[in-house]
């Protein structure tokens, strides 16, 4: 993440206001990999709480908008000229639960 943090910093220069927005976009990609980092590294009972939908359901809602963002900044670069983007994405007609 500081890799690709820093690389955002040499290659963009956004608006305070895109920057705001490609700087929580990041913190939500760093809150994943801190939310991962604890379950992964510990040995746990099989547990179900229907809290866990949730919660699920709105760190993917997060992290689609955090991607987003990214790739809206990363298609202004001049080799993503000739991308085409489907519909779907484009107008963000994602399902959730």
């Amino acid at each position: 993440m500081a890799i690709f943090s820093d690389w955002i910093e040499r290659n963009f220069s956004p608006s305070p206001k895109t920057k705001e927005e490609v700087d929580q976009a990041l913190k939500v990609l760093k809150d994943v990999r801190k939310l991962r980092q604890r379950p992964a590294h510990s040995v746990s009972v099989d547990e179900f709480d229907l809290d866990y939908i949730k919660e699920q359901r709105e760190l993917m809602k997060r992290i689609f908008q955090a991607v987003r963002i990214i790739r809206l900044m990363l298609s202004s670069m001049p080799g993503a000229a000739s991308f085409e983007e489907p519909d779907w994405y484009q107008n963000a007609k994602i399902w959730t639960l």
